[in-house]
Formats: structure tokens, C-alpha cells, sequence
């Protein structure tokens, strides 16, 4: 059974008890409590325990439950979860059984690194969604869902355009100019109606915002929401704020996802001191890095088309070296390598030469870097004797299961496996003598 699912026949034991009495909101920094017993319900593995009052926060709001633990004297049983059944706080238990019994007198103790997280996380959701309806000028920007972790969390909100790095560079600073300022969060109750009353496009409601008694959140000058979570006293405490980044959710839902406090701070940490390294490999101040790796990126694609052009002269020497050695038919020259290291291009610039040089050339090459690739060209003597490259090439791939074809002059075939290359080449040969002692035959 999952940690966040109690069981319908908890449900059914503790649904019509008195609400519980929620300490974190009146108290979010209170770690230590002392309650009473209301009920506990033992269920295969594990103890679903209800407390007369309780610091322990329920998963709710996209905050997730609380974890610590419940100590009755010596022993301790560790708090896996924690949830509602209407307003009642359910603890998922772990530890021995038959021990709690009702009445009894209990100490519990939250897991305050992960509670303290998740209000730092839950604050700077606001913080992140304010500056976001800001930068971009959406006025009604409306949340599609929240999700918050320890770590690193995520808010969903409508909106269906593209968002540039720039918008994101900007989004990302004024939430920090936000924690920085200080700014106290305000938190009071009210009804959903008066507080569209008061606050009407800013509070950000959907379909799904309750009616009737509400909790408002309010970082002045900022943001203003209906949210049950738990949250941080001022917005310095959520310094640094980090975006890492956003996608497409669905059409017209976008996902941001960002870390806040120690976590950003890492973050920031580890790109700051790769930042530090990447400048001392460059011999330049942090500040000149994007310039001088603008300039060694230019410097990088004038050396590749240096290094292209000079591959392709290579080429064009080799062959015309290949010419040399070409087999007689006649007064034609036949041509036929692998050059398995060389791309298509080159074989057909290869291909080219040989065939301008001498008309009476007949050129089958194969190669391709990572795949296999054929290149057949002819010159015009030869395409005058019946040699139609185009044709020759498409049967030679089809054969192969590949696909080619062309001109008569100059064709390509490729998706012939590697281990087939020579056998096609030979193939290729073989019908190239078969159409040359066939037009030899019939003149």
C-alpha cells in the first residue's frame, strides 16, 4: 500500500471524529508537541494514528505530508506520512503494535530539515508565480497545478506561448530581487468570495479553488494566493531562487521547475566553480568567457571548412591517382574502391573528377562515415555505350534491401549493411561487363 493512501477502512474509523487541531499554521516553526490519543487504527503493516492536536502537516495543496516521529514514553514509532480524511490528520505509522491505546499522552517531532524545505519551497512558488505573471504581463495567469519537493519543485500554469531564455533570465531575477527585499508573508482567513472581492485577477483561481472559508497568503506588493500550506515567515528566507528550467506540459499548460535556498545554492556553487575552471582553461575573467568562446567557435568553423576544403582537394588527388590504375574495357577505364573512412560527399566530388578527367571512365566507390553509402558515375563515352549509373545503382540497392538511384551520369545508393558493401561493389562491376559485352554484341 502506498505512504500517501489510507485505507478505506481507516477512512471509515476516523471520519466522524472531531476535527483535528492544526499547530502548523498558528505555529509552522514549532518542531516539538504534546498531544493526546484520539483514536488509532491498526492496518496490515502499518499504525494510522489521530491526534487531539498535531504539528504534523498533512499532504495537501501540492505540499507533501509531514514525516518525523511519535514517542509514547520509550518507544518511538516513525512518522512515514501524514493526511486528511476531511479535518482530520491521519499519521502513517511504523513501529511496534499494541501499544497506543486512546487517551494516552504522546510527544511528536517533525522531520524539520524536510518541513522547513517544503516551506521554503512552498513560499517561493509564489514568489516564482508572481514573477512570472510580471515578466511576461500576464495579468490573469492562472495556477494548473503545484507540486512541491525538499529539493526541487514545480508549478503549472496557463499560459501557451514561447517562453525565451532571456523571459526565463528575467523571471529568475526578479524572484531573487523578491527574497532579497525582505518582505514579509502575510497570512490570514477569510472567504473565496471576499478575497475576489478584494483581490480580484491576482489571487490566480481555477475550476477547482474551493468556496466557503480560505486561507490567504499574501506577500505584499507581490503576490497574493489561497493556499493551505505551510510557509516561511519573510521572503529571505527563500534566498537564492534558482529556475532550472520549463517545458511544455500540454497545449496551453506550461511547467516550470525551480529549487530554492540550500539547493539553489549548490547549484549556483557548482556552476560558479565550472565557470571558475572554464576561465582558467581559457586564460580569461570569468566575465570574458562567452566571448571567447564566441571566438574559438568562429576560429572552430573556419578551421572545419579549411580542413574541408583541403579533404576534398585530397580527394580530388587520389582520385585522379585512381585514374591511373583503372582496368581497360576497350577504351573505357573502370574504377571501382572502398573508402570506407571517407563521406558521401567526398565520393561523389571523387566520382566527378574521375568522370570529367576522362569521359571514357567508369567510377563505382563505396564509403560513408557510419554508414554504408555507393557512388557510381559515368563518363559521356561510356553513357554513350549504354551505361545508365542511375539504373544500375537503383538494382543494386534494392538487391541489398537499400535504396538508390540518380542519373545516368551520377547516382547514389545507400542502406546497404557493411557487411554486404563488396559484395554490392562486385555486383556493381559484374553488371557494368554484362552491359558492355551486351552493347559489344549488339552495336
Amino acid at each position: 500500500m502506498p505512504e500517501n493512501v489510507v485505507p478505506e477502512a481507516v477512512v471509515q474509523e476516523v471520519q466522524k471524529l472531531h476535527a483535528t487541531k492544526p499547530l502548523y499554521y498558528d505555529h509552522p516553526y514549532q518542531r516539538k508537541f504534546k498531544s493526546s490519543v484520539l483514536r488509532t487504527v491498526e492496518f496490515e503493516t502499518k499504525t494510522f494514528l489521530v491526534l487531539e492536536e498535531t504539528c504534523f502537516f498533512p499532504e495537501g495543496g501540492g505540499q507533501p505530508g509531514d514525516k518525523g516521529s511519535i514517542a509514547l514514553g520509550p518507544q518511538r514509532f516513525t512518522v512515514l506520512d501524514a493526511q486528511s480524511v476531511g479535518e482530520v490528520t491521519v499519521h502513517v505509522l511504523e513501529g511496534p503494535k499494541g501499544v497506543l491505546t486512546e487517551g494516552q499522552g504522546v510527544e511528536g517531532e517533525v522531520d524539520w530539515s524536510r518541513r522547513y524545505a517544503h516551506m521554503k519551497q512552498h513560499t517561493g512558488s509564489h514568489i516564482v508565480f508572481s514573477s512570472i505573471r510580471q515578466v511576461l504581463g500576464l495579468r490573469k495567469l492562472q495556477y494548473m497545478g503545484v507540486q512541491l519537493g525538499s529539493d526541487r519543485s514545480h508549478i503549472d500554469i496557463s499560459h501557451g506561448e514561447a517562453i525565451e531564455y532571456e523571459q526565463l533570465h528575467e523571471i529568475e531575477k526578479l524572484a531573487n530581487q523578491i527574497c532579497m527585499k525582505n518582505i514579509p508573508v502575510e497570512i490570514s482567513l477569510s472567504t473565496r468570495e471576499e478575497a475576489e472581492r478584494l483581490y480580484g485577477d491576482r489571487l490566480g483561481i481555477t475550476d477547482v479553488t474551493p468556496h466557503g472559508n480560505v486561507r490567504v497568503v499574501e506577500i505584499e506588493d507581490c503576490d497574493v494566493a489561497l493556499c493551505c500550506g505551510t510557509h516561511v515567515k519573510s521572503t529571505i528566507e527563500c534566498t537564492p531562487i534558482r529556475i532550472l528550467g520549463r517545458s511544455r506540459l500540454q497545449k496551453g499548460v506550461e511547467r516550470f521547475e525551480f529549487t530554492v535556498g540550500q539547493e539553489a545554492y549548490v547549484i549556483y556553487d557548482k556552476s560558479m566553480n565550472t565557470l571558475e575552471h572554464v576561465a582558467k582553461l581559457l586564460q580569461v575573467p570569468t566575465s570574458e568567457i562567452y566571448r571567447k568562446i564566441s571566438d574559438l567557435t568562429s576560429e572552430r568553423e573556419t578551421l572545419q571548412d579549411e580542413i574541408r576544403d583541403m579533404k576534398m582537394r585530397l580527394a580530388e588527388s587520389e582520385a585522379l591517382e585512381m585514374l591511373k590504375k583503372a582496368e581497360l574495357i576497350g577504351n573505357l577505364k573502370i574504377v571501382v574502391k572502398s573508402l570506407p573512412e571517407l563521406p558521401i560527399e567526398s565520393l561523389k566530388r571523387m566520382a566527378s573528377v574521375i568522370t570529367r578527367s576522362d569521359p571514357c571512365a567508369i567510377v563505382m566507390l563505396a564509403g560513408g562515415e557510419g554508414q554504408s553509402y555507393l557512388v557510381g558515375a559515368a563518363g559521356q563515352t561510356a553513357i554513350d555505350k549504354g551505361m545508365d549509373m542511375g539504373r544500375i545503382l537503383k538494382d543494386i540497392a534494392a538487391h541489398f534491401g537499400g535504396r538508390g538511384g540518380g542519373a545516368a551520369k551520377i547516382a547514389q545508393a545507400g542502406g546497404i549493411p557493411s557487411a554486404h558493401v563488396q559484395q554490392a561493389l562486385d555486383e556493381g562491376v559484374q553488371t557494368i561487363n554484362e552491359v558492355l559485352k551486351q552493347k559489344s554484341i549488339n552495336p
